[in-house]
């Protein structure tokens, strides 16, 4: 009686500590700001954190042919508790801006900073000018603009104008980003500059170049930043069945140098699904990273690759394909194992 007394209490113990554990992590109960309430618009979007707190970006309205309609964009704050939210609008038509309309914007965090990417299109100058705005993350209220530049816009009936605006930012440096303006001037190339903005938000480089893809074509990954260079990678979707392109990017900061090559993924396969740049302290260039097999490799359902290429002239000085193999898979399987696997294949 008493042994099973004391396996009961152990169970309700159990049970207690569970149940608390639950309560701890689902039952956190905090207070919404009446303009946290009331998004229901297109997105609410994690931006990050600065170790104390979270920052997230909600918005609300709609966007008929470019023109924003009742459209807001508002900035939100957690403390680390999640017992209090700080909710402000992001500014929009107002004399700083001295703006018609917005016509694209990226917000997000850029190490403990709070950065605006906007660019507006002037009706009367038929020019699009684009900003950089920084946010006080305490009081979530602008606290510094700069100017970029203002490019030519072309306008096809109501659509929007031809140019876009991308901010990167290496995690290694919490000093310094970039922007990437892109002005489209065909379906297939593009005029690219960029703008190197210190923590003081001024800009300290600018350097012009070509892009190839028109920016609705074109994404930006694998930003370094250093004292030395700012290199990125530019993937170039592909049209129907063909792989996409990457092209590397390195700006010299010192000579304002521009030296850019494809990245050869083609030979590897149609699908890379990820993939990582470092540039050696011998100066050249490590590219690493995973791929899906095509229909022809039917002993061969992806794998890992490494290519070494020498900077100067974007040659590959070496290449290393890893297939990851029905037995490369079940190696280390029991017999038993790998039969289930087969028949799950």
């Amino acid at each position: 009686m008493n042994k099973l007394l004391f396996t009961f209490i152990l169970i309700a113990a159990s049970n207690a500590g569970i149940a608390q554990k639950k309560k701890t992590v689902y039952d956190t109960k905090f207070e919404l700001s009446n303009e946290l309430k009331g998004q229901k618009g297109l997105g609410f979007m994690t931006l990050g954190s600065d170790g104390n707190n979270l920052y997230s970006m909600s918005t609300k309205g709609a966007i008929v042919n470019g023109i924003p309609m009742g459209f807001k964009y508002v900035l939100n704050k957690y403390d680390s508790k999640m017992n209090h939210v700080l909710s402000e609008n992001v500014p929009m038509k107002t004399d700083a801006y001295k703006i018609g309309y917005y016509t694209g914007i990226t917000i997000g965090m850029y190490g403990n900073r709070i950065i605006q990417t906007v660019g507006g299109y002037n009706k009367k100058t038929s020019k699009e000018s684009f900003y950089v705005v920084e946010y006080n993350t305490s009081s979530l209220k602008p606290r510094g603009r700069l100017f970029l530049d203002s490019f030519k816009a072309k306008k096809k009936g109501k659509t929007k104008s031809k140019n876009f605006a991308t901010t990167i930012h290496d995690p290694k440096n919490a000093d310094e980003f970039a922007v990437i303006i892109q002005s489209s001037k065909t379906s297939s190339k593009s005029s690219a500059s960029l703008f190197i903005i210190d923590k003081s938000l001024k800009i300290t480089q600018k350097s012009e170049f070509g892009i190839e893809g028109s920016y609705d074509q074109t994404r930006f990954t694998n930003y370094m930043i250093t004292e030395d260079f700012v290199s990125f990678v530019c993937i170039i979707k592909g049209k129907k069945e063909a792989p996409d392109k990457a092209n590397f990017y390195l700006i010299d900061r010192e000579t304002e140098s521009i030296n850019s090559f494809e990245i050869m993924l083609k030979d590897i396969g149609n699908d890379i699904s990820d993939f990582e740049c470092a540039i050696h302290e011998d100066g050249r260039l490590y590219v690493s990273g995973f791929y899906k097999a095509d229909g022809e490799k039917v002993n061969d359902s992806g794998g890992a690759f490494t290519q070494i290429y020498t900077i100067n002239d974007g040659a590959i000085a070496s290449q290393d394909i890893h297939p990851f193999t029905f037995e490369f898979i079940t190696e280390k399987m029991t017999e038993k194992q790998k039969k289930k696997t087969a028949k799950r294949s």
